[in-house]
């Protein structure tokens, strides 16, 4: 599992962000899961008799009472995995082979209690030899397991939906028409978390992060969010951070909460954040020189607004920190904030035929990466 997939995993952890990820994504609302009722349970699952193993994101099971109502299984995807209904059956069928293995287990412990209890017992604990022989009686019951697969990625999930999406059934008309009649669809509980255009269904601060997210390539709209919701200046830390990994902004990821505060404003500290810099580079620019102290302070800004488009190559950070000219680094700035990407970025602020080594050093890096 990757650092991503462990960080969105931590974040749903919490039972109340858990059960309003549901609530609103599936249920428009309806407070059918309630967070009091659920209880994390170790997602793997591990098949002996096939040698198969499975494990979702995070399990959850729904309780009333002693008794278990539900498994609810969540799966996170950043991108597409085009065997996803598949993955989502055998996830599923072996959570039902678990309960089928411990409903045999304590049903033969209860057989041979019966047993030593009473030998000539003429009501044995199995009615018939159906139920001897597979261990399940006809009152036993398995409690319902459904996975959701919440997606956050970039563009659109470009994968199957359902199962029959994945198959070939031939070009026989007619057994075609059978055999979709006979193999069952089924088809994924699909949330898209990048097209949510209705977020009001959520109750927690879920709203809050998914509204953002949806605002996450209009930096306009994005910032104008922040100013205007209230819920944004009461944000708590770990959204802030998911947020942050999210959108890919290692601004937000290193926000954290000031002695004393149990909230952050993120608006506030996305602003103090960019004076600090600002006020760093003015402060040694008295010691160094009114101009190259400017410059300085502007190059810090700028290195802060490009960290929010992604990873700063080594070589393009230390081009912006060498330049001592404050009018070519307010068109920088400029060409910063109207840019959705770095390789955007290099080609409005005309440092293009540099950023090709700086795309190349970049594409070494995710070529290491992969």
């Amino acid at each position: 599992m990757g650092k991503t997939d462990k960080e969105m995993k931590a974040y749903f952890s919490d039972n109340r962000r858990y059960a309003d990820l549901w609530n609103g994504g599936l249920f428009q609302g309806r407070q059918l899961i309630c967070p009091e009722d659920l209880q994390e349970t170790p997602p793997a699952v591990f098949c002996a008799e096939e040698g198969v193993e499975n494990s979702s994101d995070l399990a959850m099971k729904q309780f009333q009472g002693n008794q278990v109502l539900a498994l609810w299984l969540l799966e996170n995807q950043e991108t597409t995995d085009f065997s996803m209904p598949a993955r989502v059956m055998v996830a599923e069928a072996l959570q039902y082979s678990r309960q089928l293995r411990d409903i045999r287990k304590k049903n033969q412990r209860k057989y041979q209690q019966s047993r030593r209890k009473n030998a000539k017992c003429r009501r044995p604990y199995y009615k018939n030899s159906g139920e001897f022989l597979y261990r399940f009686r006809a009152q036993d019951r398995l409690f319902p397991v459904i996975t959701l697969v919440a997606y956050w990625g970039e563009g659109d999930w470009e994968g199957p939906k359902t199962l029959h999406d994945m198959m070939d059934f031939g070009r026989n008309k007619s057994l075609k028409k059978e055999l979709l009649r006979l193999v069952p669809n089924y088809p994924l509980h699909f949330l898209n978390l990048s097209k949510l255009e209705d977020c009001s269904f959520f109750r927690t601060e879920l709203r809050t992060l998914l509204e953002l997210y949806a605002c996450r390539d209009d930096k306009q709209k994005f910032m104008n969010y922040l100013k205007e919701q209230y819920e944004c200046r009461h944000l708590d830390e770990e959204t802030c951070h998911i947020l942050g990994t999210m959108v890919h902004s290692k601004t937000l990821q290193t926000l954290n909460l000031k002695e004393g505060e149990e909230e952050i404003d993120v608006c506030k500290a996305i602003n103090d954040l960019m004076e600090d810099s600002r006020a760093e580079g003015i402060m040694e620019g008295k010691a160094l020189g009114m101009t190259e102290g400017k410059a300085e302070g502007k190059a810090e800004s700028l290195l802060l607004l490009l960290s929010d488009l992604g990873e700063i190559p080594e070589k393009l950070k230390t081009r912006v920190l060498s330049e001592k000219d404050p009018a070519l680094l307010d068109l920088w700035l400029v060409a910063s904030r109207r840019a959705e990407s770095l390789k955007q970025f290099i080609e409005k602020a005309g440092i293009k035929a540099e950023g090709q080594g700086y795309e190349k050093e970049k594409a070494e890096e995710e070529k290491i990466f992969l």
